[in-house]
Protein backbone atom coordinates (compact mmCIF):
# COMPACT_ATOMS: atom_id res chain seq x y z
CA UNK A 1 0.00 0.00 0.00
CA UNK A 2 1.25 3.20 -1.09
CA UNK A 3 0.36 5.28 2.04
CA UNK A 4 2.32 3.34 4.47
CA UNK A 5 5.49 4.53 4.95
CA UNK A 6 8.63 2.47 6.62
CA UNK A 7 12.39 3.77 8.07
CA UNK A 8 14.01 2.07 7.32
CA UNK A 9 12.86 1.67 4.05
CA UNK A 10 12.08 -1.63 2.50
CA UNK A 11 14.41 -3.46 0.36
CA UNK A 12 16.88 -1.40 2.64
CA UNK A 13 19.81 -2.60 4.02
CA UNK A 14 21.75 -1.40 7.27
CA UNK A 15 24.84 -2.43 9.08
CA UNK A 16 24.67 -2.05 13.03
CA UNK A 17 26.68 -3.67 15.69
CA UNK A 18 26.13 -6.10 18.76
CA UNK A 19 24.33 -4.09 21.43
CA UNK A 20 22.82 -1.22 19.19
CA UNK A 21 19.08 -0.45 19.12
CA UNK A 22 17.29 -0.31 15.84
CA UNK A 23 14.08 1.92 15.45
CA UNK A 24 11.95 1.08 13.03
CA UNK A 25 8.70 3.63 11.79
CA UNK A 26 5.55 3.22 10.06
CA UNK A 27 3.26 6.46 8.99
CA UNK A 28 0.15 5.65 8.03
CA UNK A 29 -1.16 8.46 5.80
CA UNK A 30 -4.98 9.38 6.73
CA UNK A 31 -4.23 8.49 10.61
CA UNK A 32 -6.92 5.17 10.37
CA UNK A 33 -7.47 3.23 13.86
CA UNK A 34 -5.87 0.12 14.29
CA UNK A 35 -2.20 -1.56 15.28
CA UNK A 36 0.94 -2.04 13.67
CA UNK A 37 3.70 -4.46 13.87
CA UNK A 38 6.85 -5.11 12.71
CA UNK A 39 7.02 -8.93 11.44
CA UNK A 40 11.17 -9.52 11.56
CA UNK A 41 13.36 -12.74 12.78
CA UNK A 42 15.35 -10.63 14.73
CA UNK A 43 16.58 -12.37 17.96
CA UNK A 44 16.10 -15.81 16.84
CA UNK A 45 19.80 -16.17 15.93
CA UNK A 46 18.95 -19.68 17.37
CA UNK A 47 16.68 -21.03 15.18
CA UNK A 48 17.93 -19.75 11.95
CA UNK A 49 20.99 -21.56 12.66
CA UNK A 50 19.48 -24.77 13.06
CA UNK A 51 17.24 -24.32 10.05
CA UNK A 52 20.47 -23.52 8.25
CA UNK A 53 22.30 -26.53 9.69
CA UNK A 54 18.98 -28.73 8.88
CA UNK A 55 18.72 -27.57 5.48
CA UNK A 56 22.66 -27.82 4.53
CA UNK A 57 23.21 -31.31 6.00
CA UNK A 58 19.58 -32.62 6.10
CA UNK A 59 17.42 -31.19 3.18
CA UNK A 60 15.10 -30.22 5.15
CA UNK A 61 13.11 -27.14 4.16
CA UNK A 62 12.77 -24.49 6.66
CA UNK A 63 10.02 -24.02 8.22
CA UNK A 64 10.46 -20.11 9.06
CA UNK A 65 9.74 -20.46 12.47
CA UNK A 66 12.39 -17.80 13.50
CA UNK A 67 9.66 -15.10 12.47
CA UNK A 68 7.43 -13.11 14.61
CA UNK A 69 5.79 -10.53 15.23
CA UNK A 70 7.15 -6.80 17.23
CA UNK A 71 4.51 -4.42 18.41
CA UNK A 72 4.67 -1.08 17.32
CA UNK A 73 3.98 1.99 19.65
CA UNK A 74 1.43 4.59 18.17
CA UNK A 75 2.77 7.70 19.52
CA UNK A 76 0.81 10.00 17.37
CA UNK A 77 -2.79 9.25 15.43
CA UNK A 78 -0.95 7.14 12.25
CA UNK A 79 2.59 7.13 13.40
CA UNK A 80 3.78 3.95 15.07
CA UNK A 81 7.33 3.56 16.32
CA UNK A 82 9.35 0.60 18.38
CA UNK A 83 12.86 0.44 19.13
CA UNK A 84 14.63 -2.81 19.71
CA UNK A 85 17.80 -3.98 21.22
CA UNK A 86 20.24 -5.84 18.37
CA UNK A 87 21.90 -8.60 20.98
CA UNK A 88 22.68 -11.19 18.30
CA UNK A 89 24.97 -11.52 15.51
CA UNK A 90 23.69 -12.38 12.36
CA UNK A 91 21.85 -11.61 9.59
CA UNK A 92 17.81 -10.31 9.73
CA UNK A 93 14.94 -9.02 7.91
CA UNK A 94 11.61 -7.80 9.04
CA UNK A 95 8.81 -5.55 7.55
CA UNK A 96 6.39 -3.13 9.04
CA UNK A 97 2.62 -4.09 8.58
CA UNK A 98 -0.82 -2.72 9.66
CA UNK A 99 -4.26 -3.99 10.89
CA UNK A 100 -6.81 -1.93 10.73
CA UNK A 101 -9.38 -1.73 13.51
CA UNK A 102 -11.46 -4.99 13.58
CA UNK A 103 -9.60 -6.88 11.26
CA UNK A 104 -6.92 -9.52 10.68
CA UNK A 105 -5.77 -8.79 7.12
CA UNK A 106 -2.63 -6.72 7.36
CA UNK A 107 -1.57 -3.94 5.07
CA UNK A 108 1.90 -3.87 3.65
CA UNK A 109 4.60 -1.12 2.80
CA UNK A 110 5.58 -1.70 -0.85
CA UNK A 111 8.87 -3.33 -1.45
CA UNK A 112 10.88 -6.18 -0.26
CA UNK A 113 11.85 -6.66 3.73
CA UNK A 114 15.12 -4.49 4.99
CA UNK A 115 17.80 -6.62 6.21
CA UNK A 116 20.00 -5.71 8.96
CA UNK A 117 23.37 -6.91 9.44
CA UNK A 118 24.25 -7.34 13.07
CA UNK A 119 28.24 -7.45 14.03
CA UNK A 120 30.58 -8.09 16.84
CA UNK A 121 30.82 -4.76 18.32
CA UNK A 122 34.68 -5.68 18.54
CA UNK A 123 34.12 -5.12 14.53
CA UNK A 124 33.41 -0.68 15.10
CA UNK A 125 37.11 -0.04 14.11
CA UNK A 126 37.03 0.52 10.72
CA UNK A 127 36.71 -3.28 8.77
CA UNK A 128 33.30 -3.32 7.46
CA UNK A 129 34.06 -4.42 3.66
CA UNK A 130 31.44 -3.63 1.10
CA UNK A 131 32.77 -5.46 -1.75
CA UNK A 132 31.59 -3.81 -5.24
CA UNK A 133 31.31 -5.53 -8.79
CA UNK A 134 31.53 -2.42 -11.00
CA UNK A 135 29.87 -4.04 -13.49
CA UNK A 136 26.34 -4.67 -11.87
CA UNK A 137 26.11 -0.62 -11.01
CA UNK A 138 26.95 0.18 -14.79
CA UNK A 139 29.99 1.56 -14.76
CA UNK A 140 33.26 2.19 -11.95
CA UNK A 141 31.61 5.93 -12.17
CA UNK A 142 28.09 4.91 -11.24
CA UNK A 143 30.14 2.93 -7.70
CA UNK A 144 31.78 6.38 -7.34
CA UNK A 145 28.35 8.24 -7.20
CA UNK A 146 26.92 5.70 -4.33
CA UNK A 147 30.04 5.84 -2.07
CA UNK A 148 27.60 8.14 0.00
CA UNK A 149 25.18 5.69 0.36
CA UNK A 150 27.32 2.73 1.11
CA UNK A 151 29.35 4.59 4.00
CA UNK A 152 26.89 6.79 4.87
CA UNK A 153 23.60 5.46 4.89
CA UNK A 154 24.67 1.29 5.07
CA UNK A 155 27.47 2.46 7.31
CA UNK A 156 30.48 0.60 5.42
CA UNK A 157 34.01 2.21 6.08
CA UNK A 158 36.13 -0.07 3.67
CA UNK A 159 34.68 -0.22 -0.01
CA UNK A 160 36.54 -3.33 -2.29
CA UNK A 161 35.90 -3.71 -5.66
CA UNK A 162 36.90 -6.65 -7.78
CA UNK A 163 37.79 -5.31 -11.74
CA UNK A 164 37.64 -7.77 -14.21
CA UNK A 165 40.26 -6.81 -16.61
CA UNK A 166 41.12 -9.04 -19.16
CA UNK A 167 44.72 -9.04 -20.69
CA UNK A 168 46.66 -7.72 -18.08
CA UNK A 169 48.69 -9.91 -15.86
CA UNK A 170 47.43 -10.65 -12.48
CA UNK A 171 50.17 -8.43 -10.68
CA UNK A 172 48.91 -5.07 -12.39
CA UNK A 173 45.14 -6.22 -11.91
CA UNK A 174 45.48 -6.68 -7.78
CA UNK A 175 47.27 -2.83 -8.01
CA UNK A 176 44.46 -1.36 -9.59
CA UNK A 177 42.61 -3.00 -7.02
CA UNK A 178 43.92 -1.71 -4.27
CA UNK A 179 44.10 1.67 -5.75
CA UNK A 180 40.55 1.87 -6.51
CA UNK A 181 39.94 0.65 -2.45
CA UNK A 182 42.67 3.41 -1.22
CA UNK A 183 41.20 6.27 -3.28
CA UNK A 184 37.34 5.27 -1.98
CA UNK A 185 39.08 5.50 1.61
CA UNK A 186 40.78 8.53 0.90
CA UNK A 187 38.02 10.67 -0.10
Amino acid sequence: MEYLKQIPRPQGYLLRFRGDKLTVTLKVEGSPKGRAVLRTNIGSAGILRQETIEKTERGIVPMEKAWHDLPLKELSPGFFQGEFKLDEVGVYSGKTCFFPENSNEPQWPEGDNFKVKVVSSSTVKNNSIYSVFPRQFGSFREVKRKLDFIMGEMGFNIIQTFLIVPKIGPRIAVAMVETAVFAALAR
